[in-house]
């Protein structure tokens, strides 16, 4: 009855000769570039395929390499029908968002003209697994570190002065790392690549893994010292206390550049290198000379990660002047504004290394970031 009733079916390969037998046929169907001559490329990745021929593909390569529809790509098929990212009117106000705020910033473009930015690889060939292999591990060093806090006691030794540099000063600082992760969400969504989506998705967490602890952290000192107010003065302190302003202004006006070079430049080459050294190793550092060993060693598990930040986006700006050396020029344009904003951040901390009897001077620490900055700007061949 079956076989009846299916007597005057076509067979799929049949079917397939019919309609895709023509590459004129191919080009109606595949409208895109590379899927033209359709029978000629019989590979799942065929930008891949001009990139490395026939080749095996790397693991990183075949989930990372040219995987954003929505790149800023000329030859990409929205980009050739629509002269837009996305599949939608090319009048949708997110088309405008994209084309005006990322395919017209200065840097991008100029990428774009030289050669494009699928060809930016991630130093560290981060992929999901990968990740989670090297943050499970991290975290469980953590996790041992708030277990030995438990085992011993450590928090009942605590002398006044930490445990007020824990509510007043450390606290905050979840609302500081939040940002950080707010603003790697935006370099990832607006991205040329999907090389550079994912280092960018992958600094989000780490940012968000800060501010989980720095929760975690307070929480456990409320649990040993409920009325010492633990978790109540964090975010008052964010917004009003003297030491946070100029950090809180610099990280929220780099939220609202929504300029793809300027987004990428203020946190890449002027606010993440200052505060990961103002915050993650200074304070550590205070609270170390100070009697508490355990909040620096936290701290040298982010700053593992900010290590492999730090080599990732330099392999970023130095794959951008490879592609467009004059891109060099709109870039040194944004780092005077942005690291004196970051400076001053710096400056405005001295009540915090101050706090406690053993304090770190705060000159100190201005000259590591200039150090820092300095350190980037050979290292990218500003």
């Amino acid at each position: 009855m079956v076989s009846g009733a299916m007597s005057g079916a076509m067979d799929w390969d049949e079917v397939y000769r019919k309609y895709f037998a023509k590459a004129s046929m191919t080009e109606k169907v595949f409208r895109d570039r590379e899927y033209q001559g359709y029978r000629r490329i019989w590979v799942t990745w065929p930008m891949l395929e001009k990139k490395i021929g026939r080749k095996r593909p790397t693991e990183y390569q075949s989930v990372s390499y040219a995987l954003a529809y929505w790149a800023a790509d000329p030859d990409s098929p929205t980009y050739r029908y629509l002269g837009a990212p996305f599949e939608l009117s090319p009048t949708h106000h997110i088309q405008k968002w994209y084309i005006y705020f990322r395919d017209r910033s200065p840097l991008v473009a100029a990428v774009v003209e030289g050669g494009g930015w699928h060809d930016y690889a991630d130093p560290h060939e981060m992929v999901y697994w990968k990740y989670n292999s090297v943050m499970d591990e991290e975290e469980r060093f953590v996790d041992g570190l708030l277990e030995q806090i438990v085992a011993t006691r450590h928090d009942t030794r605590l002398p006044e002065e930490v445990l007020v540099f824990y509510r007043d000063f450390y606290d905050p600082t979840r609302y500081l790392w939040h940002a950080m992760q707010m603003h790697c969400a935006y370099l990832g969504q607006m991205a040329p690549t999907s090389t550079v989506i994912n280092i960018f998705t992958f600094m989000g967490m780490d940012h968000l893994r800060r501010a989980q602890r720095v929760a975690q952290r307070i929480k456990m000192l409320d649990i040993v010292y409920p009325d010492f107010g633990f978790g109540t003065r964090g975010r008052q302190n964010w917004e009003e206390h003297p030491a946070f302003q100029p950090t809180r202004q610099a990280v929220e006006q780099m939220l609202v550049a929504y300029d793809y070079t300027e987004a990428l430049v203020s946190f890449a080459a002027a606010l993440k290198p200052a505060i990961d050294t103002a915050y993650l190793k200074y304070l550590g550092l205070v609270a170390e000379i100070n009697g508490d060993r355990y909040l620096a060693q936290i701290h040298m598990s982010f700053e593992k990660d900010s290590s492999r930040h730090w080599d990732q986006l330099v392999a970023l700006f130095r794959y951008a002047f490879e592609k467009a050396p004059a891109a060099r020029n709109a870039v040194r344009q944004l780092l005077p504004r942005w690291r004196e904003a970051a400076l001053q951040a710096v400056v405005a901390l001295k009540p915090v290394y101050e706090s406690m009897p053993a304090k770190a001077p705060v000159e100190q620490v201005v000259e590591e970031v200039r150090s820092r900055f300095a350190q980037f700007d050979s290292a990218v061949g500003l």
